[in-house]
């Protein structure tokens, strides 16, 4: 039963009322006509409207505890009326069908039914003591409209009852759809307020730092100071001043709750001292640093999932659908080859279309295992690898990578090794304080330029035993790129372009 009061159930209440109260009338109306004021008549009156006040009263309170009280106690007063004004011709007979009506809409087919049975079985026994023949035409006129009632409401009732829960069911589950839809929104304008966040300089690391360094500069004296971030590797992305040992610096972690995201160092002034102060100027202004240094982080998390993600989906379609497909056009090509038998030309023509088929397949199948292969080809990824050996107190690295798309696979592995040589080279050789990576990268074209301040050296010159540079101008050559290398006494740079710009 449905616990909350509907409006189909109001309704049948007030039917039950005029039932109840207009046969109670009628009974006593029609009894008073025929048999006057006499005794019975009027015990049969009394208990009738006795009980239609009870059961008015009772009817909003009544329980299926109750509901057999309620229905036998009726059957039992419409039974008394009935047999004290003439059994089963008595005008009370219509009043036994009001616990009837209400046994079988309140509480179902089995209380209905028994309410019927016991009404059949009072009105029965009434005519028995009256004396009356049993069955008689009256007797079976009674019970069949009493059975009608009862089937009739209590099929009604079981109708209208699945008919609300499938109407709450509807409604709940509109309710999950509209709440998951809110969730979709909100999801939706979440990744474009991350797209718009993406392109701007609040997520530039490089820019991040250097912001906060020049505004740090404002309320802290300090003669140098740098800004590092922990993405993957602790890297240098700013420096203002002139830094000195690193067992002189004052650090300060970036962090979010227990999360470190980087570092600042300050080497303040020799006669500079510690203030409570300036700590808390410092912390103040490092917390939107670290909000942006973990945006990027996050953002660098998403785009690598979706990367990782379409690459699975690209190499399933390769390996699922175009591969087959073109390992099946090799077989036919196959067929036509053993039916040419006699053409030389048309069987030239078609052993050179199945080797092109096979090395077709071949570079699927290879493609397929590179996309599914976990390495990444991502040229900042390396790049962070690359400035993660240099030993803590090595020159500091700065990196400016813009990267929109990794290189692709077929030269991500000489752009890396380009960057590595150039590097390690910087670091081993120059003798520099300060080496920058920088350029841009675009899947099959980008620019990469490795700078250092350290001594420089003449790139004509030919070193016995050296071949770093001759390596990297034939993995330059072997992409298509053309790579430069410019030194003097203000240092190094080192150039590679490749593709199209």
């Amino acid at each position: 039963m449905v616990n909350r009061a509907t409006e189909w159930e109001a309704r049948f209440d007030r039917i039950l009322l005029g039932l109840l109260w207009g046969s109670t009338v009628l009974g006593a109306s029609l009894v008073t006509i025929a048999r006057g004021p006499t005794p019975p008549a009027l015990a049969a009156m009394a208990a009738a409207g006795a009980y239609a006040a009870a059961l008015h009263a009772g009817l909003r309170s009544s329980s299926p505890r109750t509901a057999w009280i309620f229905a036998l106690s009726g059957v039992a007063v419409g039974g008394f009326a009935a047999w004290s004004t003439g059994g089963s011709e008595s005008p009370f007979v219509l009043f036994l069908a009001a616990p009837v009506y209400y046994a079988s809409v309140r509480y179902g087919t089995v209380l209905g039914a028994s309410t019927t049975a016991a009404a059949i079985v009072a009105l029965t026994v009434g005519d028995a003591l009256l004396a009356r023949p049993i069955p008689s035409a009256q007797l079976l006129q009674a019970s069949l409209f009493y059975a009608l009632v009862a089937v009739t409401f209590s099929q009604a009732r079981r109708i209208l009852i699945d008919e609300q829960l499938r109407a709450e069911r509807l409604a709940r589950t509109t309710l999950l759809d509209a709440q998951r839809l809110e969730r979709l929104e909100a999801s939706h304008d979440l990744l474009l307020s991350l797209g718009e966040l993406a392109t701007a300089s609040e997520l530039n690391p490089v820019g991040v730092g250097r912001t906060a360094l020049r505004d740090l500069a404002q309320h802290v004296d300090f003669v140098g100071a740098e800004v590092r971030i922990s993405q993957p590797t602790e890297v240098v992305v700013a420096r203002r001043g002139e830094p000195g040992s690193p067992a002189d610096a004052r650090r300060y972690p970036i962090s979010i709750a227990s999360r470190r995201l980087g570092e600042l160092r300050i080497w303040p002034p020799a006669d500079a001292d510690r203030s409570d102060r300036s700590d808390d100027v410092i912390e103040t202004m490092l917390r939107p640093i670290a909000l942006a240094f973990d945006n990027i982080a996050l953002l660098s998390e998403i785009a690598a999932r979706a990367v990782r993600e379409e690459r699975l989906r690209l190499a399933r379609e390769l390996h699922d659908e175009i591969g087959p497909a073109v390992a099946s056009l090799g077989l036919g090509i196959d067929l036509l080859a053993m039916d040419a038998d006699g053409d030389d030309t048309t069987a030239a023509q078609l052993a050179a279309l199945r080797e092109t088929a096979t090395r077709v397949v071949e570079s699927i199948r290879a493609t397929v295992e590179d996309l599914r292969a976990v390495r990444s080809s991502s040229l900042v990824e390396c790049a962070h690898a690359v400035v993660g050996e240099i030993d803590a107190d090595g020159p500091a690295v700065i990196v400016e990578l813009d990267e929109q798309r990794p290189p692709r696979d077929g030269i991500a592995e000489e752009l890396a090794a380009i960057l590595t040589e150039a590097v390690r080279n910087a670091v081993e050789h120059a003798d520099a304080s300060k080496i920058t990576i920088a350029g841009s990268v675009d899947h099959d074209r980008g620019r990469l330029s490795v700078t250092d301040d350290g001594r420089g050296f003449d790139p004509g010159a030919r070193t016995p035993g050296h071949w770093g540079i001759i390596g990297m101008r034939e993995r330059a050559d072997k992409i298509g790129g053309r790579l430069t290398i410019q030194s003097g006494h203000a240092g190094t740079t080192v150039e590679l372009h490749w593709g199209s710009r």
